[in-house]
């Protein structure tokens, strides 16, 4: 994560146009640094929602949230149970890959090669949504497409 964040910072800082921070030409630039501090904002958030989610939700219940978000697609065709079906078997191959402790080269070669087939069962439980839940999920995508609504409202103008 240092190193993304790192790399992030310099590619802002040093190639967006602007003003130069001290007279040189390989100076960031002050509207270079204020976007990658911004950009850096916006990444730790993400993974720090993502390290909260992960470390209080279960597997499953990651799984089923995906499901209820994906569920509303289910109108113009896509299957939010393959989604859900996909996403724990990923989840399951990774974890299997991860506790062998393989080298990475090694790793890497494994992820090439289709896993076998056991042929075992594979059942994922989704239990309902409760009416605190399902109000909250309403009003999450009701600010979500205001924000597109807004955002279109603002391109337009």
């Amino acid at each position: 994560m240092r190193w993304l964040l790192l790399a992030v910072f310099i590619i802002y800082a040093w190639s967006t146009p602007g003003v130069y921070l001290w007279p040189h030409a390989l100076s960031p630039t002050v509207n270079g640094i204020s976007l990658a501090i911004e950009q850096l904002a916006r990444l730790i958030c993400v993974v720090a929602s993502l390290q909260i989610m992960l470390t209080f939700l279960s597997k499953s219940a990651i799984v089923a949230g995906l499901y209820y978000l994906l569920l509303p697609l289910a109108w113009i065709g896509f299957s939010p149970e393959r989604m859900a079906v996909r996403l724990s078997l990923t989840l399951n191959y990774a974890e299997q890959l991860l506790e062998q402790k393989n080298r990475f080269a090694d790793l890497l070669g494994d992820l090439m090669q289709a896993p076998e087939s056991s042929g075992e069962q594979f059942a994922i439980e989704f239990n309902g949504l409760s009416l605190v839940q399902a109000v909250f999920l309403m009003v999450q995508l009701g600010v979500i497409a205001l924000t597109i609504l807004i955002g279109n409202a603002a391109l337009w103008n």
